[in-house]
C-alpha cells in the first residue's frame, strides 16, 4: 500500500515539476557552471542515498527513476536561461540597441557582428536570379 500510494505522489510531484520546467517562469539570469554542477551532482547522491535507505525493492526504483526524472526537468528547466553575454540587447538607455545596434557603421556586414551575413553582397550576388516579370497565369 505504501509503494502504491508513493508512486503515485512521485508521478504527481514529476507532472507538475514538468509543468513547471516546461512551461513555468524560466531562470532570470545565467547560473555559474559551479552551481550548476553542484546541484545536479546533489540531485543525483541526494536520491540515491534515498534509495539505499527505502523500506522495499519498489520504492527504490522509484526513487532512483525520480532522481533521474528530477536531474533531467532541471536540466530542461536550466537550459531556458539566458545566455551569458547576450541578455535582451538594450543599451545603457533601455530603448534597444547598444554600441553596434545594426545601423551600419559598426565592425562587420551593417552593423553586425563578425559571422553576420553580409545582405549586401548576398544581394548583388542573388540579382541576377531574380524573375522580375511575374508569372503570368492564364
Amino acid at each position: 500500500m505504501f509503494d502504491a500510494a508513493f508512486i503515485i505522489a512521485a508521478v504527481a510531484v514529476g507532472l507538475w515539476g514538468l509543468r513547471r520546467a516546461r512551461w513555468g517562469a524560466p531562470p532570470s539570469r545565467p547560473l555559474r557552471m559551479g552551481r550548476v554542477v553542484a546541484l545536479g551532482i546533489t540531485i543525483q547522491i541526494g536520491f540515491h542515498a534515498l534509495a539505499t535507505a527505502a523500506p522495499s525493492i519498489g520504492t527504490t526504483v522509484v526513487l532512483v527513476l525520480f532522481g533521474w526524472v528530477a536531474f533531467t526537468l532541471w536540466s530542461v528547466w536550466l537550459s531556458r536561461a539566458p545566455t551569458p553575454g547576450r541578455g535582451d540587447a538594450r543599451g545603457d538607455d533601455g530603448r534597444g540597441g547598444g554600441p553596434d545596434d545594426g545601423d551600419g557603421d559598426g565592425p562587420g556586414p551593417r552593423g553586425g557582428d563578425e559571422h553576420a551575413i553580409d545582405w549586401d553582397a548576398f544581394e548583388r550576388e542573388f540579382w541576377p536570379y531574380v524573375d522580375r516579370e511575374p508569372a503570368r497565369r492564364d
